[in-house]
């Protein structure tokens, strides 16, 4: 919130330097969490080399984002209406030989446009920028851009690799989400700030766990 010049219509992009970083289920549970706030929220998989988002509600990877930026399959066509109030996703879809160049071309662009009229927010997961140049093509569009480390899996070279992004203003709106640290092992914070409830565990409240 405090990274948002206005409360809707925002685009909120999950990337991480590596794979197996937290990046989806982050931008699963943020969706969740809009979504169960009263925002209309839909959840966008173009981490097209990589697709994952599908098999946490339960779908089929048979159409979705690929198609839309082929121009070969409609919104209507690729949409998922999810069993959440308020929350729709759209999987990755068949993965193509060319996915950077699908996000370079201007039916990205018009596509968020077009989302943007539709939802108050758009989250993206995106693929680990250490390993692709799409996240950053992405970046482009998005209003927020968030970077997944991982308690003692992210190397420290993402550090330095995120430096350069920011000295260089080549990502605009980068924050940083510290995932994957347990709080009862840590002396840190020892009087409970890791929501002792159980994060991404208790299926009462919704979120989905990381697999």
């Amino acid at each position: 919130s405090y990274m948002m010049e206005k409360q809707s219509n925002q685009t909120i992009m999950f990337t991480s330097f590596t794979s197996g970083d937290g990046k989806t289920f982050n931008a699963i549970n943020l969706s969740i969490l809009m979504a169960r706030s009263g925002f209309k929220t839909i959840l966008l998989g173009l981490d097209l080399r990589k697709p994952k988002i599908f098999g946490s509600f339960g779908l089929l990877n048979d159409l979705g984002m690929s198609n839309l930026l082929v121009q070969n399959k409609t919104l209507e066509e690729v949409l998922h209406h999810t069993s959440i109030k308020n929350l729709d996703f759209i999987s990755a879809g068949p993965i193509p030989p060319n996915p950077n160049e699908l996000i370079l071309r201007p039916a990205f662009t018009e596509l968020i446009e077009s989302l943007k009229t539709l939802y108050d927010y758009i989250i993206i997961d995106s693929p680990p920028v250490g390993l692709v140049s799409d996240a950053l093509e992405i970046a482009k569009i998005s209003d927020i851009n968030v970077f997944v480390i991982r308690h003692q899996q992210t190397p420290k070279k993402a550090l330095e690799y995120l430096e350069t992004l920011q000295n260089k203003n080549i990502v605009k709106k980068l924050g940083v989400l510290y995932n994957g640290l347990d709080f009862k092992k840590s002396s840190a914070y020892g009087y409970g700030y890791g929501y002792g409830y159980g994060y991404g565990n208790e299926k009462s409240y919704g979120y989905y766990e990381e697999t």
